[in-house]
């Protein structure tokens, strides 16, 4: 009798719940699991970023040859040598483009820039961004009138 109460006892308690160790194994597992998902989707997001920073400039060079059309000159004086913020350049392209377009996480002066050169008699203008995939460098795109593709890249800029 006396042993029956105690397989009882012990079956009883065998049926309520799992043990510490058994507890620590699957909070192990999911914590491991979990910095997985966490580490791939920080990357994914690096990617999407640099994506809409690719499309922010392609529209921003569409706007920028519409105001080429229009006025027969880029938005700024080319004899300014400064490089211009996108959010307080030197003329309006508001009318080509609403409203402007501002970098995901680069902010103040470290968002999307631009900067007008005139080299042998023709306007050009190179814009400037910075890449999550570039560590926070500079990178800078020129276009020249006419051409609807990148000229010049540096660091390399693949978007």
């Amino acid at each position: 009798m006396y042993l029956d109460t105690i397989e009882t006892m012990y079956l009883r308690r065998k049926e309520r719940g799992f043990t510490l160790i058994e507890l620590l194994v699957v909070i192990a597992i999911i914590g491991l699991l979990s910095s997985v998902v966490l580490a791939s989707l920080s990357s994914a997001r690096e990617r999407a970023r640099d994506a809409r920073r690719s499309g922010d400039l392609k529209q921003l060079q569409i706007a920028f040859e519409l105001y080429y059309d229009s006025n027969a000159q880029y938005p700024c004086d080319p004899s300014n040598t400064r490089v211009e913020r996108m959010n307080t350049g030197c003329s309006n392209i508001t009318p080509y483009i609403s409203p402007i377009p501002k970098d995901p996480t680069n902010t103040g002066s470290n968002g999307y820039r631009y900067r007008i050169s005139n080299v042998n008699g023709r306007e050009s203008y190179t814009l400037l961004v910075k890449l999550d995939k570039n560590e926070g460098s500079w990178c800078s795109l020129s276009v020249s009138p006419g051409h609807t593709q990148w000229i010049n890249s540096y660091p390399p800029c693949d978007f």
